[in-house]
């Protein structure tokens, strides 16, 4: 009898590349991310594509035109080496591709928790203030007296109580505004200095008549 012959398409073929290169860095408090790409062979094929192993805080979006995106922004304590895996489909076949990600240690610098009001004292009269500072990687913070100006005549004492807060006793010798710094520190030596400024016994309107200027 006749012969007959069944002929059956190939699978189209699925490549997933990463145009940024398949090894990338990035460093902790700064965005990060990285395309990837998808084609089928013969093309036209529709493809989804999705990400595997994303760390914590990743987002992947499928743009739906054979490319995709990777957003991250690492926070302090996400220093390390990642693997991602890039994945395209066609609903049959799939194929993906490993994106290794370098995340490097950035020393974050210390945040005091408020802005610090101005604070009104009789000078011979001590007044206290509450100093309270974070590390983003939650490392220890250390309190110090930085600077004063000119004006800053009296008596202060910061006594650091070694768990992120401290507290700022100032006894002023005479009237007038006094100004001085405290400063937070990591163990890696990042610093942030906050002005504190106190008022002794010196009227605004002063101020506003340019005597201190």
């Amino acid at each position: 009898g006749p012969l007959t012959v069944t002929v059956v398409p190939e699978s189209p073929a699925i490549v997933v590349t990463v145009p940024g290169g398949a090894n990338q860095t990035g460093a902790e408090g700064v965005p990060f991310s990285a395309m990837v790409m998808a084609m089928s062979d013969p093309p036209g094929v529709p493809l989804a594509l999705s990400a595997a192993n994303l760390p914590l805080g990743a987002v992947f979006k499928d743009n739906g035109d054979g490319t995709g995106i990777l957003d991250w922004l690492p926070d302090f304590s996400q220093s390390g080496a990642y693997s991602i895996e890039m994945i395209a489909t066609d609903g049959t076949r799939s194929a993906s591709a490993v994106l290794s990600v370098e995340i490097k240690d950035v020393y974050a610098t210390p945040v005091f928790s408020m802005r610090l009001p101005e604070t009104e004292v009789s000078p011979g009269e001590t007044a206290a203030i509450a100093l309270t500072a974070s590390d983003p990687e939650g490392d220890p913070i250390t309190f110090e007296l930085t600077d004063s100006t000119p004006y800053a005549s009296g008596s202060a004492v910061l006594t650091d109580n070694k768990d992120g807060t401290a507290r700022l006793s100032f006894s002023p010798s005479k009237a007038g505004y006094q100004y001085l710094v405290g400063a937070a520190a990591d163990p890696q030596g990042n610093s942030r200095a906050v002005p504190i400024l106190f008022r002794a016994g010196f009227p605004i309107q002063a101020a506003q008549s340019g005597l201190w200027s």
